[in-house]
């Protein structure tokens, strides 16, 4: 199986220290045969977090010299993973306009301003209250941002919440289907794909951001497009668990995923 890992983090985001030579030379090491940087860009974050923003230039220019060094071993594609929020469109509109970039990941990572990896995203809410704000937040951003290649890890929000509640971590799908199914319409509509983010199993879950469900309804809908990432942010995260992901794509109908290059996805054949 041909292996492209479309979400992988760098030194260059506020949260990992990973160099790029580690992630190169472990991809290289096992095999992976194509690799998509996305370090974050996410301005405007809640304040008390890490620093999501850096020198676009630089970037580009470090990752352009590691491409032509190890072309003959691994494909490197220049991507980034931009922290969406509704006001901030005139800023990622601009950015997203570099045709440097092969590959852009609309990540809804704070909603209301406020980050759900803390707790007070949660308080004074009941589960399904923050669960229908965040889903409300990404159907505004995948309405805005029509630029996306692919809406990262989509109900990620499961993730967090277990320290306000135990159960705060569980979706009811069935009470946020229409927004979620507004969002794969607008997906759709705007040519955007949806990520399988692989970092779910490392967090403890049985299954990925998003689930099958999402999956087979995004097909249903007439969705084609869907990448994989690890979401690493260490080397030897990268392309983990994609066994896994292989084969729930197979399970929800698909045929081929996706890896983009100059923006274009190019679609591979799952065995």
């Amino acid at each position: 199986m041909y292996i492209a890992d479309s979400h992988i983090h760098s030194l260059f985001s506020g949260d990992c220290q990973e160099k790029l030579e580690n992630i190169f030379n472990y991809a290289i090491e096992n095999k992976i045969q194509e690799v998509t940087i996305t370090d974050h860009v996410d301005p405007d974050f809640p304040s008390g977090s890490a620093e999501f923003e850096f020198d676009m230039e630089e970037y580009i220019s470090l990752l352009k010299n590691f491409r032509e060094r190890l072309k003959k071993n691994l494909k490197i594609n220049i991507g980034v993973e931009f922290g969406l929020q509704p006001h901030l469109a005139d800023e990622f509109n601009a950015l997203a306009a570099n045709r440097s970039l092969d590959f852009i990941i609309g990540s809804t990572h704070c909603a209301i301003g406020k980050n759900p990896v803390e707790d007070d995203f949660f308080l004074c809410k009941t589960r399904d209250e923050a669960h229908a704000i965040y889903f409300q937040e990404t159907l505004k951003n995948a309405t805005i941002f029509k630029d996306i290649s692919v809406c990262g890890h989509l109900d990620f929000i499961k993730r967090y919440g277990r320290n306000v509640h135990r159960d705060f971590n569980i979706i009811d799908y069935k009470k946020h289907w229409d927004l979620i199914e507004e969002i794969l319409k607008t997906l759709v509509k705007n040519n955007s794909g949806l990520e399988i983010n692989t970092s779910a199993y490392r967090y403890g879950t049985s299954e990925p951001y998003p689930n099958d469900l999402i999956l087979k309804k995004y097909r249903e809908l007439g969705g084609e497009i869907v990448t994989i990432g690890s979401d690493s942010h260490i080397a030897s995260h990268v392309a983990k668990d994609f066994d896994k992901a292989f084969e729930l794509l197979k399970g929800c109908g698909f045929d081929y995923y996706a890896v983009f290059n100059e923006r274009k996805p190019k679609f591979i054949k799952l065995d």
